[in-house]
């Protein structure tokens, strides 16, 4: 599969993500790269407080335009 067929496949495209709430002294989200594929099914699994709904806001658009943060 050469590049171009990969680039279209491409529905989403996260680089460099890094979330901070205002609350928080740490990040929650630190240099997040991820591409999802179309058709393809990913997973993300991690224990809590560990940022998967930060990032699934992230990618729905929730964040920035809802959630403020860094």
């Amino acid at each position: 599969m050469g590049y171009m067929a990969v680039k279209e496949n491409v529905i989403a495209r996260i680089r460099g993500l890094c979330y901070k709430y205002p609350i928080s002294e740490e990040y929650v989200l630190k240099n997040i790269n991820l591409d999802v594929r179309r058709e393809e099914v990913s997973g993300c699994c991690r224990s809590i407080w560990q940022g998967k709904s930060t990032l699934l806001y992230s990618l729905n658009g929730i964040i920035p335009h809802a959630l403020v943060g860094k």
